[in-house]
């Protein structure tokens, strides 16, 4: 079904998603998917060639997040998972 029909309010949702795929602060990303109780990104081919995507941050996620899986026989269009770490770790 539509998420509309749910009573999400679709603008601001994909607002966010885009937000959160295009966020280059690896610190206000991690608060962002935090926030939204996001615990993995997955990022594949649908989403490396989603339009609505023109400045995708993946390098972001290379870097910064663990990532837990990597699709090496491409049978799942390239996917590669990330954790969101849980918290920042304090001295």
């Amino acid at each position: 079904l539509f998420a509309w029909t749910a009573g999400y309010n679709v603008p601001d949702r994909e607002a966010l998603y885009r937000q959160m795929f295009q966020e280059t602060d690896p610190e206000r990303l991690k608060t962002l998917l935090r926030e939204n109780k996001i615990a993995y990104v997955a990022i594949d081919d649908g989403v490396r060639k989603n339009e609505s995507l023109p400045d995708l941050n993946e390098w972001v996620f290379e870097q910064h997040f663990p990532k837990v899986f990597e699709d090496t026989s491409q049978i799942y269009d390239n996917l590669v998972i990330y954790q969101v770490p849980l918290s920042e770790a304090r001295p």
